[in-house]
């Protein structure tokens, strides 16, 4: 078997099996669109999903989201959007590194979903130089729940229910993975049947609704800095 061909077929390992979904009652928060950093003062939103299983929006939560620099804490105001979907609206009154904190609500659990630290830039400051690829991939990562399923070495400080494959040193041809995040239900690796539990389950990985720069970045990432070609004019 040729090295490429390898490569495809331990890509059909990223998705999860349905039966991984019958454990326990835990959830995924899978943030909408991550902002690469925030301007003191300035009201911020921050929209995000909440899934049971990774796959089931649930409805009805009251989910806590702050955010934390040193000993300053900022509480959110949350709202309830659409199927499963909650907005949180802070405002971050200093500029520096901010982490965000979201506890879902569900169970009445306290488990927290912190993401990585967010810059926050000084009102009339300008932008902070755009993230290679792999470091915006590895935000995301977290950001999108990627954690809550997969072990991966540079994530090793969140906790994580491993239902899906450890991709620890893994490398995947690049353009397959980008078409796989994009949409799993079309990608023939998921309907390998010899790929679930006992060899007869089908594999699945919800739809995210990643966009293309974001894909880019999570190849990226998961790679070990080895991005999509035709969509590598950010990793710079």
């Amino acid at each position: 078997m040729c090295r490429r061909s390898i490569r495809i077929t331990t890509l059909a390992l990223i998705a999860l099996p349905p039966a991984a979904f019958a454990f326990g009652g835990w959830i995924v928060v899978t943030v909408d669109s991550l902002p690469e950093y925030a301007v003191a003062g300035t009201p911020m939103t921050l929209t995000f999903a909440v899934r049971q299983h990774g796959m089931t929006p649930l409805n009805d939560l009251r989910p806590y989201v702050f955010a934390r620099s040193g000993s300053a804490v900022i509480e959110a105001k949350t709202s309830t959007t659409a199927n499963g979907h909650y907005a949180a609206t802070m405002t971050l009154p200093r500029e520096g590194a901010w982490t965000i904190d979201i506890r879902s609500g569900f169970m009445n659990g306290t488990k927290s979903t912190p993401l990585m630290p967010l810059q926050v830039v000084a009102s009339g400051a300008a932008a902070p130089r755009p993230m290679r690829d792999a470091l915006r991939g590895k935000h995301l990562f977290v950001a999108k729940g990627c954690i809550t399923c997969h072990v991966h070495p540079e994530t090793s400080d969140w906790e994580t229910t491993s239902v899906g494959p450890n991709l620890t040193g893994r490398r995947y041809v690049p353009e397959v993975l980008a078409a796989f995040l994009d949409d799993p239900d079309k990608s023939p690796l998921s309907q390998n049947p010899k790929s679930g539990i006992g060899g007869t389950t089908y594999v699945r990985m919800p739809r995210l609704g990643l966009d293309p720069r974001e894909i880019t970045a999570l190849v990226a990432f998961v790679n070990g800095g080895n991005g999509v070609a035709s969509h590598a004019g950010s990793n710079r």
